[in-house]
């Protein structure tokens, strides 16, 4: 089943996504492998695994070769199993939630379906043709790389990820913000070969 969206009013969310999340761009500071960095990291991803629940909300570009979408988003989170994202598109044209359970994943689409599978990217693939790496967004939007996968990565002079290359994405930590004393990123961006996504946290609640 194909959710239809009118392609006009998609290319103009698109266009308009996109200047907001390229805006203002603000590295991570200075890309480094010395020693003083990764004993660093070290430190500050003990700090992070700590969060394991929270709420953030924000603004979400995604890209494919053909179509774009721009929404925003509010994902709130209890653990890696349990979880909310809520989509919503342009004055409310779209939205979507995606529920997360220790029994599988359920979207429920604006106009009252929903589908239900086991694995959330493959649900969205399914559904909307583009596949958002919910599974590892758990740890990415932390900052954190996913534990037991391979991965290689670069930290910035402060010991936070720069980039980090895993699960076929290569992810760019853009910003970082201050959140209870704690370094999480508020500006990512995650390529692969098929799709781009944007994400910009504007708000985080940690619990």
């Amino acid at each position: 089943m194909e959710v239809k969206v009118g392609k006009a009013i998609r290319a103009v969310s698109l266009m308009i996504g996109m200047v907001v999340l390229s805006a203002c761009t603000t590295l991570s500071g200075v890309k480094t492998t010395s020693p003083e960095a990764e004993r660093q990291w070290v430190t500050h991803q003990q700090d992070l695994e700590q969060f394991r629940s929270w709420v953030i909300s924000g603004r979400l570009g995604i890209q494919t070769e053909d179509e774009g979408w721009h929404v925003s988003f509010r994902w709130q989170q209890g653990n890696a199993k349990l979880y909310h994202i809520n989509l919503s598109g342009p004055l409310g044209q779209e939205s979507a939630e995606l529920q997360g359970t220790a029994h599988g994943v359920t979207l429920l689409l604006s106009d009252g379906r929903s589908v239900s599978a086991m694995d959330p990217d493959e649900l969205l693939a399914r559904q909307f043709g583009w596949r958002l790496p919910v599974k590892g967004l758990y740890y990415w939007v932390r900052g954190l790389p996913m534990p037991h996968a391979a991965e290689t990565h670069a930290v910035d002079d402060q010991g936070r990820l720069y980039w980090l290359n895993q699960a076929g994405w290569h992810i760019s930590y853009r910003r970082y913000g201050d959140v209870a004393g704690k370094a999480f990123p508020t500006k990512i961006f995650l390529d692969s070969p098929q799709v781009k996504v944007r994400l910009v946290i504007d708000e985080w609640t940690l619990s």
